[in-house]
C-alpha cells in the first residue's frame, strides 16, 4: 500500500507470510508512477532489510522487481543481491 511518493511495506508481515505458506523463497515487485524503474535509496534499505528478515528464518528473497510504464529492474540482475548479507 501505498501513495505516490512513499510506500507502506511491512518487513515482518512480510515474513509472517512467507513463514505461513511455508515458502521456500519471495519475489516482491512494486510500481514507481513517476516511469522511473531505477531504485531508490528506500528501495534498497526495504530489500536489504527484507533479504536479511527472511535469510534468519531460511527463505532466500530471489528478487525484487520494480516496474515503471513500459520498464522494470530487476535487483537480482544488477547484482546488489550479493551484497545484502549481514
Amino acid at each position: 500500500r501505498g501513495v505516490v511518493n512513499t510506500v507502506d511495506a511491512n518487513v515482518r508481515r512480510m515474513v509472517e507470510k512467507a513463514l505461513k505458506v511455508r515458502a521456500n523463497s519471495v519475489i516482491v515487485a512494486h510500481n514507481h508512477p513517476d516511469g522511473i524503474a531505477l531504485p531508490s535509496r528506500e528501495d534498497e534499505i526495504f530489500t536489504r532489510c527484507l533479504f536479511n528478515a527472511l535469510e534468519t528464518v531460511g527463505i532466500k528473497l530471489e528478487d525484487h522487481i520494480i516496474v515503471a510504464d513500459e520498464d522494470y529492474i530487476s535487483v537480482a540482475d544488477t547484482g546488489m543481491m550479493g551484497l545484502y548479507h549481514y
